[in-house]
């Protein structure tokens, strides 16, 4: 039976703990796969974590305030949750929860480190080597020793206290209980005051992140104007009206609409029933027939790959905006110009001249020669670019 590998989502700003915590899980006899000691020489970057985190069924997040903005980050953890992956939360420092998080327990390594690796080890099957137990258990007897010198009297003072004084010190201690029992009441008073803050603001927030994040995500003139509606002061509001001003000067520059939407649908004849149906060129799965048909015109992307499901588009898309490229894919059902295929398209761009697009492929296919340039339209022709001046014109005969 195959051993189950455990992969590691976190911050670079937190690499030095990543590794400590990396060591003492391999010696206690964990699998798991981490970037900076797995990849080999030679190796693409992008592929080698898109491939491990696919087939790791667990995905182990470093939580701290780094990680917790970092777009890749987020990303592989809502790739882990989607995919059904289970995901383990390990709190490196205080941090707001991300919103997906809040309902997973997590391992908290903000206090004792022992505990907590004692913690995951067991989340992962695992118990701690011989190593481990040691230096946990001569911890544990260091603080035992502690505890009982602080509790047991110096022999000196007692041997030379009269009985006299023993009626007197327990007075002293029952006063002084009282005073920790009431100083004690206060603190917890004040930490639930505290916590309570802390939780409806971060609510509050992750309920705003999370609106920003669906208004991306659709990327049109609607999605930004109910983010500005539901949250008229929040965070993102500039960006959502810069976001509204681009969409309208795309809009004002044509007569149909904007290039960059990435929805694109049009009207195609079944040549079978010869009954009008709509062929989407859709950003996700939900293809509705009765959504109002738009025009659009047409663009030029560089097109990576050809991924059968939705998933493995997602999986590829996500590691090319982790190396800073601007992505996105097309599921196409039945479109002329890229030979009627059903896949799902991932591409770089879009891109609004033929020349934007040859340069941008030229150096791409660099690294990855496969991947070439391509007109996006409805008309007869077939524009495949493999570089700077290298445009191949085909007529695919139309539809």
């Amino acid at each position: 039976m195959a051993t189950e590998t455990t992969f590691f989502s976190y911050s670079r700003t937190d690499s030095d703990f990543v590794l400590k915590l990396a060591k003492d899980l391999r010696d206690a006899g964990a699998e798991l796969w981490l970037d900076q000691l797995d990849i080999k020489a030679g190796s693409h970057w992008d592929s080698s974590i898109e491939a491990a985190l696919n087939n790791a069924p667990r995905l182990i997040v470093i939580l701290s305030p780094a990680s917790v903005s970092s777009d890749n980050v987020m990303d592989e953890v809502s790739y882990g949750l989607e995919t059904g992956k289970t995901v383990i939360p390990v709190l490196l420092s205080q941090c707001t929860m991300p919103f997906r998080l809040r309902r997973l327990q997590h391992i908290d390594f903000t206090g004792d480190y022992q505990m907590g690796l004692n913690q995951l080890l067991e989340a992962l099957g695992k118990t701690a080597g011989p190593n481990l137990k040691s230096k946990s258990i001569t911890q544990e007897r260091k603080l035992l020793q502690t505890k009982i010198a602080d509790e047991i009297p110096d022999r000196d003072t007692t041997e030379q206290s009269g009985a006299s004084n023993n009626f007197k010190d327990s007075r002293v201690k029952k006063g002084n209980s009282k005073k920790y029992m009431l100083l004690g009441g206060v603190v917890i008073i004040i930490a639930l005051a505290i916590w309570a803050a802390m939780n409806l603001g971060s609510d509050k927030e992750g309920t705003e992140l999370k609106a920003w994040n669906k208004a991306l995500q659709q990327n049109d003139s609607s999605a930004y104007a109910l983010y500005k509606q539901n949250f008229p002061t929040g965070t993102y509001v500039a960006q959502a009206k810069d976001k509204l001003d681009s969409i309208a000067k795309l809009t004002s520059t044509s007569l149909t609409s904007p290039i960059k939407d990435p929805i694109i649908k049009e009207n195609n004849k079944d040549k079978n029933t010869g009954e009008n149906e709509s062929s989407q060129l859709v950003a996700n799965t939900d293809i509705s027939p009765e959504t109002p048909q738009i025009k659009k015109d047409p663009f030029y992307a560089i097109m990576v790959a050809a991924p059968k499901t939705d998933r493995e588009a997602k999986a590829r898309i996500m590691m090319l905006k982790r190396n800073g490229f601007d992505a996105d894919y097309l599921w196409i059902p039945d479109y002329a110009s890229l030979s009627g295929a059903q896949f799902y398209a991932v591409y770089i761009g879009p891109y609004t001249t033929q020349q934007e697009c040859e340069v941008a492929t030229e150096e791409y296919r660099k690294k990855h020669p496969n991947a070439y340039g391509l007109l996006v339209s409805q008309d007869r022709r077939r524009v495949q670019i493999n570089g700077i001046g290298k445009v191949k014109v085909t007529d695919t005969g139309g539809q």
